[in-house]
């Protein structure tokens, strides 16, 4: 018993060992590429974004244009920039306390394990618009375009014209799959204190 755990240890050690020199390579390699660049700051940057989208497990954003408009590019405003400018793709208005869903003319596809979060910027909130839903989710699997739901709370009509940035989408990631949850299968989940109640059940 006591040789059979012994070998059972060795074999993972074997295996720790052999990730370990893997990464040891992918590092030696980045910094080899590093060290080619041409020396500028934005030379290093682009060797080590090529490096990154080679690595295993290196996960991609995909985009796509609904038609020909050129407003369905989404873009960063700087390079490293956590959230992706989205840009109206026609020219809207909202009054006030009224509501509108805006097409961007950009189609998405999220890598599995991410997840797509849409919020608003910075400079309509504070002209009093928001997300009609908060924060808009797009899951892995949805490739359609993507519409900003606003909700104009000011007390002026907006106007905005086509090619103005309305949203910003932010990928991260999330937990997905079987490891997230157990499935009940055949079963009801346990009893508890509040039930199916939802929807204002507890009050306002």
């Amino acid at each position: 018993m006591i040789r059979t755990k012994n070998r059972d240890l060795e074999g993972t050690i074997a295996v720790l060992r052999m990730k370990i020199e893997n990464q040891a390579e992918l590092i030696d390699h980045a910094w080899d590429a590093i060290k080619q660049a041409q020396g500028t700051a934005e030379s290093n940057e682009d060797a080590i974004c090529d490096i990154v989208k080679t690595m295993p497990g290196a996960q991609m954003i995909g985009f796509g244009q609904k038609d020909d408009s050129p407003w369905s590019h989404p873009e960063r405003s700087h390079r490293f920039d956590g959230g992706i400018d989205l840009k109206a793709n026609v020219a809207f208005g909202i009054d006030a306390s009224g509501t509108g869903s805006v097409p961007t003319g950009t189609t998405v596809s999220v890598p599995k394990g991410y997840v797509g979060l849409l919020a608003i910027r910075s400079g309509l909130a504070t002209r009093g618009v928001g997300l009609l839903n908060g924060v808009g989710v797009i899951d892995h699997g949805y490739t359609g375009e993507i519409r900003v739901l606003l909700a104009n709370l000011g007390t002026e009509r907006l106007e905005m014209k086509a090619g103005d940035r309305i949203a910003q989408l932010i990928v991260i990631p999330c937990v997905t799959g079987v490891a997230s949850y157990t499935m009940l299968s055949g079963k009801k989940p346990a009893e508890s204190e509040r039930g199916s109640g939802g929807f204002g059940s507890t009050g306002d």
